[in-house]
């Protein structure tokens, strides 16, 4: 098999990630965040290289990887994103306690997401409604964290809270009939 090449930079929390990457290419260019210990200097510098290179935010799928997502986005709206799904990123069973992480991921699954990368646009309409969401159970219901869970995994675009749902299907173009033919085949059982 040939050697997948990774063209972009890529927006990683880690050493450990990057070294998973570099299994994958080894000329790949990363920038490390140093996870939740993310700063303005970090900052300042995916602004610069963005300016003429193509950069992916590659975090990790729990809550501080959304966090430093949210963080590079609003100062680099320019990132394209990728999302790696959490059953992807779990330890193998000797390292059950760690946490989950793109180290953990097959290179098939590292290679899906960043095949699969989204950008950001400024300035839409949200394309679902919070009354949309919590109609299908999405949002601020008993189980909405679960179907939302089911939704984000299905769509592969990283698990979010509640608050930030509408913001993620907004950046992939998901539309409201998507999501209830998403939600209506769970519903069934035909998934």
């Amino acid at each position: 098999m040939d050697k997948y090449k990774i063209k972009a930079i890529i927006i990683v929390e880690g050493k450990k990630d990057t070294q998973r990457l570099r299994l994958i290419d080894p000329d790949v260019q990363t920038i490390e965040t140093n996870g939740a210990a993310i700063n303005q200097k970090v900052i300042s510098l995916i602004k610069k290289v963005s300016i003429k290179n193509e950069v992916i935010v590659f975090t990790d799928p729990d809550f501080s990887g959304e966090r430093i997502r949210r963080l590079i986005t609003r100062s680099v709206p320019k990132v394209k994103q990728a999302f790696l799904r959490q059953k992807d990123a779990i330890p193998q069973k000797h390292l059950r306690h760690a946490s989950l992480g793109i180290e953990h991921a097959s290179t098939s699954a590292i290679i899906a997401a960043l095949s699969e990368v989204s950008r950001e646009e400024k300035n839409l309409p949200p394309i679902i409604k919070k009354s949309e969401l919590m109609r299908l159970k999405l949002i601020n219901v008993s189980g909405a964290e679960h179907n939302r869970r089911y939704l984000c995994d299905y769509l592969n675009i990283g698990m979010v809270n509640g608050a930030h749902l509408a913001q993620r299907l907004q950046l992939i173009r998901v539309t409201l009939p998507q999501v209830e033919g998403i939600m209506e085949k769970k519903l069934n059982g035909k998934i």
